[in-house]
């Protein structure tokens, strides 16, 4: 099979919140403190 043609698919829609550049600090944060 050619990459990505394994049954694997392009996008995967997860729950959680958006990490950006913006406010990755905190959500690492907030990740050590098992808040999220």
């Amino acid at each position: 099979e050619k990459p990505g043609e394994g049954g694997i698919p392009k996008h995967v829609i997860t729950d959680g919140p958006v990490v950006t550049k913006a406010n990755a600090h905190g959500m690492a944060w907030m990740q050590k403190h098992f808040l999220i």
